[in-house]
């Protein structure tokens, strides 16, 4: 009886995983803006708390200074990344030539082995690229950031209001609160430093947009064992088409690489403390399994959303040897 009552609630589980699944993957366009909407919350609400009780600042007041530091950093974000990508796109067709130069040097390096290219064929395809294509659908695509940037935008300023500064203690929101702010804390702190270094090494180096790569570093950062590994890799091809296989690009790749290590594996665990409690096989797992279900977004949200279900499972009798299984201890 015992045996069939877990194949029953394994098979239950299954479903219902299955279903949830196809839910999250059905109703995304809402669900991501709404889950980016919760962690920013997680994030605001200590200093929309403090406000109040330690500062003694009225509830009006308070949520309308929160909202508008909010606000201000969405809104420098935003600038920013437009402006990186719009200066990318203005200098694509400078990238192109400098590309149809390196192809160039290629074909002629491969003629002393006795390989040959067309050539002309490959350089006549490059330059028809369809710029003003890629310029139109960078359009759309900011449209949907902007988009989601509005509802995202709602959805805090709803959670602040109907925020409560004091919670039950045995609440479970406590520990997912304590999770989520400790990790985005860390992560902002790692992430700016690294990005930092990246983009004023990048800088002195004079290396063609290095603002926008170190934005980008900072941004990738936030995706877990991967992101780190393509913050480094993004800028080379542009280091490459600028410098050639020369010193600045060997320099460029030590440092970027030097800083993802000391700061992703010395720095951020230890202001990370115990961290989240997942073993990185779970969190592999968990990013592949939300970049497929929520793709880009997913990813960044792969780490804070694990966290949250590990909670959860911990706090429910039937599934805390789930719980466990997720911070690596299978002698269970």
């Amino acid at each position: 009886m015992d045996n069939y009552q877990k194949v029953n609630n394994i098979c239950l589980m299954t479903i219902a995983a299955t279903a949830f699944t196809a839910a999250l993957i059905y109703t995304k366009s809402v669900l991501i803006p709404f889950t980016i909407s919760l962690f920013l919350f997680a994030i605001l609400a200590p200093f929309f708390t403090f406000l109040q009780r330690r500062a003694k600042v009225p509830r009006a007041l308070a949520l309308v200074v929160t909202f508008l530091i909010f606000i201000g950093v969405t809104s420098l974000l935003s600038l920013l990344i437009v402006n990186s990508l719009g200066d990318f796109i203005e200098g694509a067709g400078v990238y192109r030539d400098r590309i149809v130069q390196v192809m160039e040097w290629g074909a002629a390096l491969l003629s002393k082995y006795g390989v040959t290219l067309d050539t002309a064929t490959l350089k006549k395809e490059l330059m028809n690229l369809p710029i003003f294509t890629i310029v139109k659908n960078f359009t759309g695509g900011l449209f949907g950031i902007a988009t989601n940037t509005f509802l995202v935008v709602i959805f805090t300023l709803f959670l602040l209001l109907g925020e409560r500064s004091k919670l039950k203690q045995d609440s479970i929101l406590i520990p997912i609160q304590q999770n989520i702010s400790r990790y985005v804390a860390t992560k902002v702190l790692t992430s700016l430093a690294t990005g930092l270094i990246v983009g004023v090494t990048l800088l002195i180096l004079d290396v063609e947009l290095a603002l926008m790569f170190g934005l980008i570093t900072i941004l990738l950062n936030f995706i877990p064992s991967v992101g780190s590994i393509f913050a480094t890799i993004l800028p080379l091809p542009i280091i490459l088409l600028q410098f050639g296989l020369g010193f600045k690009f060997y320099l460029a790749i030590a440092i970027m690489g030097v800083v993802q290590i000391i700061i992703g594996n010395i720095v951020e665990p230890k202001l990370m403390g115990e961290g989240l409690g997942l073993h990185p096989i779970t969190l592999l797992v968990f990013l592949i399994f939300w970049g497929l279900v929520w793709g880009i977004p997913g990813m960044f949200l792969a780490v804070p959303i694990t966290s949250i279900l590990k909670i959860i499972l911990s706090k429910m009798e039937n599934t805390k040897a789930l719980a466990e299984l997720f911070a690596g201890n299978i002698s269970i």
